[in-house]
């Protein structure tokens, strides 16, 4: 026994014409047949399906929030990368410098009182802060007394002084 083909299956499918023998066929063979209702139920499902599909309008909403989350999640993996790193470095620094008792280096002091609250590792680093600030500044000062006229340079220096004032807020506020 032959079975049917693809075209004379679709022309089966699409209603046509088949000759006797090949109707008879059809009847007699459950693979052909198996095959004619597989491929109409098919057609079926596919002519239910939309023509077009409209994106849908609600979606931006989404995205914008998932993209949200994952920038929210590089910026704090950054900054415990940065914690993490300037802990490190602290570490190192702490594990390399000499012991309090061989050198006390000079502190400011605006500083000399929190050395009773703040350990000494602290405000050594705050005390190191000031000095690089206030020899920036007796630099830019005496670059000024050479050069009134220029207010880049009157800009740094109140740049500095601010800073070194935010500096001594934050050791006066731990």
């Amino acid at each position: 026994m032959t079975h049917l083909d693809e075209e004379r299956i679709d022309a089966a499918i699409d209603g046509a014409e088949l000759a006797p023998n090949e109707v008879e066929h059809l009847r007699a063979c459950d693979a052909c047949r198996a095959q004619v209702d597989r491929l109409r139920t098919l057609r079926a499902n596919l002519a239910a399906l939309p023509r077009s599909i409209e994106p849908n309008v609600d979606g931006w909403p989404r995205v914008r929030e998932t993209v949200r989350v994952r920038r929210a999640r590089r910026r704090t993996f950054i900054s415990a990368a940065s914690l993490a790193l300037a802990a490190a470095v602290l570490f190192a620094i702490v594990r390399i410098a000499p012991t309090p008792d061989a050198v006390t280096p000079p502190v400011a002091p605006e500083l000399v009182e929190l050395r009773e609250v703040v350990p000494a590792v602290v405000v050594d680093a705050m005390a190191a802060n000031l000095t690089i600030y206030d020899a920036a500044l007796h630099e830019l000062e005496a670059y000024a007394a050479t050069d009134a006229q220029n207010a880049d340079v009157r800009q740094r220096i109140d740049d500095l002084r601010r800073k070194r004032a935010a500096l001594l807020r934050l050791a006066s506020n731990s």
